[in-house]
């Protein structure tokens, strides 16, 4: 495992260094990367039953930046970085973005998941992450951490898995070693439910616009419910009640 560990800190410091060139400069001077509303995205072609109808975003830009070898380095960084990403995942033959755009989709939902202030919203919907060269950098530190604290998780798992038996067993015979029930997450994971939600405003006409702000959250709150299947546990039920639905049914598989 510590050769994936070494791969994801040498990434990791290349990013950095990129992030080291930049620094002093003034903020709209450095190196970031944007997208705007695709403005097909309700566009319903010919071709949208096979391909799926026109993303909601359109694709990530490249800003001018320092000049452009720093633009031609970072985006090598990222491809190579989103590669990893993508090894072992993506089938032969499939229709999927290229690695550097896998990348950035990925640190997007990072971005988002952690309310990062490198992720912005400008005028007209534009999303942008600001200083993606130390954002980057700092998701890989993120990546490799994940990384170890699976790899020990499953050699704990290993090396007690055998006594697992014995453990519950003497458990359910000692009332005090009963545990005690674990607190609820604060979000809710269940793609299921995004489909759901988007079939069901598909066939009432509703616009995901209109339909946030019935139940008292944004149009952004619910676009990254819909790309991740998470979303906060109060919100979950906000949605449910918008669809007249039942938090139980909201959750069903399909």
């Amino acid at each position: 495992m510590s050769g994936k560990f070494n791969s994801w800190r040498d990434v990791r410091d290349k990013f950095k260094s990129l992030a080291d060139e930049q620094r002093g400069m003034p903020e709209d001077e450095r190196l970031c990367v944007y997208r705007d509303r695709n403005p097909r995205a309700g566009d319903r072609g010919p071709f949208s039953a096979f391909f799926g109808p026109p993303s909601e975003m359109g694709q990530w830009t490249i800003s001018n930046g320092p000049n452009s070898l720093f633009r031609k380095k970072f985006d090598a960084l990222a491809t190579r970085a989103g590669a990893k990403l993508c090894y072992g995942r993506v089938s032969p033959g499939s229709f999927s973005p290229g690695p550097a755009v896998v990348w950035l989709n990925s640190l997007y939902e990072h971005l988002l998941g952690i309310a990062s202030p490198q992720l912005s919203e400008q005028a007209h919907g534009r999303e942008v992450i600001k200083s993606v060269c130390e954002a980057s950098a700092a998701y890989c530190a993120r990546l490799e951490t994940d990384a170890r604290k699976a790899a020990a998780s499953a050699k704990r798992w290993d090396t007690t898995r055998g006594k697992l038996g014995a453990s519950q067993s003497g458990a359910s015979n000692n009332p005090s070693n009963t545990r005690k029930p674990e607190r609820l997450s604060a979000t809710i994971s269940c793609p299921s439910a995004a489909k759901r939600m988007v079939e069901h405003l598909k066939s009432k006409a509703i616009g995901q616009t209109d339909f946030a702000s019935s139940i008292g959250t944004t149009d952004r709150t619910l676009r990254a419910f819909r790309k991740t299947g998470r979303v906060r546990r109060d919100i979950f039920k906000a949605i449910a009640k918008g669809m007249n639905i039942t938090k139980e049914e909201l959750l069903k598989p399909e």
